[in-house]
């Protein structure tokens, strides 16, 4: 969190690979199959995004929803307001290997502009209003994002789990996270 360059850099190796050393590197080569790789990762982002959503709500009594100041004082709630943004930042930097894995599964067409764009722009925001920002109303997007991540990649598992190519709750999980 000292500089803006890890984030950059980070954000420029994963350009630079979802365009250029990826695609190369997979050019002549099978698609990998990261089935086990993938349920691994969707575990953790389940837990992981639970801890955060559950850190998150810990702290919501702290709020008012219609206005709240930035968190800046050594307070205990403070510190674990600030500890809780960290964390959700964390989580945003994590999810750039979703795309990761499309390149390396020679899923093209699951990379558009708008998910790339989404999880530049998330990582990005996060940090800088860790950084910056920390705490404030920006700390509601977090809880609803959490719990809607928990239940995205609990969706995602029990698909690869059970080798189905879309459950009946697909269309209400997308629209519940149009909606958050």
């Amino acid at each position: 969190m000292n500089s803006p360059l890890q984030p950059a850099a980070i954000m420029a190796l994963y350009t630079f690979f979802l365009f250029n050393l990826g695609p190369k590197f997979m050019k002549n080569r099978d698609a990998f199959s990261l089935k086990k790789v993938i349920m691994a990762y969707n575990f953790v982002q389940i837990v992981l995004n639970f801890v955060v959503f559950v850190m998150v709500a810990k702290v919501m009594p702290n709020f008012n929803p219609c206005c709240s100041l930035l968190n800046t004082s050594n307070s205990p709630e403070d510190i674990a307001i600030r500890r809780a943004h960290y964390c959700y930042t964390l989580l945003k930097f994590l999810d750039l290997f979703d795309t990761i894995f499309f390149v390396l599964r020679k899923k093209h067409q699951q990379i558009t502009v708008l998910h790339i764009h989404h999880h530049i722009g998330m990582a990005v925001t996060t940090w800088a209003t860790a950084k910056y920002l920390p705490g404030g109303v920006v700390f509601f997007v977090f809880i609803w994002n959490t719990f809607i991540h928990v239940l995205m990649y609990s969706y995602y598992l029990f698909t690869s789990i059970h080798s189905m190519r879309g459950a009946w709750w697909k269309k209400y999980l997308t629209q519940l996270q149009l909606c958050l």
